[in-house]
């Protein structure tokens, strides 16, 4: 015949144990009470067992600082990261904004090179524009803060290095240069192309010719200013003109960088223009 097994309810459980666990603390607090241990003997007991515990608390803590310490000494680094350079040089001090170039010179190998920032900022090589030759690597430094740059390096192998710099400009080109009569107005339109992000200064003027096509007159017509790849788009008045059927379009452009600037022109031939105005 099977038997049946005993269904005990979770009610009767816990009261099992919370029954043995009663009988415990009555067991213990029994010892406690004849075991003949006087009340300045506990206190020494509980004194004793807190300095152990204070003991232990500050061994955990200057652990957890050792750890806390091995975590932020690797924070930022990889296995990449080049060594601390051990010299320094000044390169150049910049009143304004330029683009600057730096050629590094050497006569062995191309050295362990960092560049500096005004601010303290240091650069990443990698990301710097660079041209390579056989004795020297040039260095392009657009919109160059103001400021004094340095260079950290690590010569390597070589007996002498040289750091001479320039200021550079991108060049500049006039684009699309064309022109639509509008009524008694002229619609100028054009582009001026770069390598770099900014804005650019421009004239246009009205240039009139002699019979061998020498200038007889210029006229400043229009000037103002412009942003680089994008097309422009003005209009002139043409009723200040004494003989508005013979005369050259002149537009000169240039992009400006603290004391240097770069220029362009382009010139538009009206004088075969068929005008629809007399």
């Amino acid at each position: 015949m099977a038997k049946k097994a005993k269904v005990i309810s979770t009610a009767e459980t816990l009261g099992g144990v919370h029954e043995g666990v009663c009988e415990d603390v009555l067991e213990i607090n029994r010892r406690v009470n004849f075991t003949g241990i006087s009340d300045d003997e506990a206190i020494e007991g509980q004194e004793s067992e807190a300095s152990m515990l204070k003991w232990i608390f500050s061994r955990l803590s200057l652990l957890v600082m050792l750890v806390v310490l091995v975590m932020l000494s690797g924070c930022g680094t990889t296995s990449q990261e080049l060594p601390m350079l051990p010299n320094t040089r000044e390169l150049f001090t910049l009143e304004h904004t330029y683009n600057m170039t730096v050629l590094v010179v050497f006569d062995e190998e191309m050295p362990d090179v960092e560049f500096v920032m005004p601010d303290g900022t240091a650069l990443d090589t990698s990301t710097i524009r660079y041209r390579p030759g056989s004795n020297f690597t040039q260095f392009f430094f657009p919109n160059a803060e103001v400021g004094t740059w340095t260079m950290n390096y690590d010569p390597l192998s070589n007996t002498e290095i040289t750091t001479p710099y320039s200021v550079y400009m991108e060049q500049i080109f006039v684009r699309d240069f064309a022109a639509e009569e509008i009524g008694s107005d002229l619609l100028v339109f054009f582009m001026v192309s770069a390598d770099e992000i900014g804005g650019f200064d421009y004239n246009l003027y009205a240039v009139f010719t002699a019979a061998d096509n020498s200038t007889a007159k210029e006229v400043v017509l229009l000037n103002g200013n412009g942003v680089l790849n994008e097309m422009l788009y003005t209009t002139v008045d043409l009723s200040t003109l004494n003989d508005r059927r013979s005369f050259l379009l002149r537009l000169e452009v240039a992009t400006q960088h603290g004391q240097a600037a770069i220029h362009d022109s382009a010139w538009l031939d009206l004088r075969l223009a068929q005008w629809t105005q007399p």
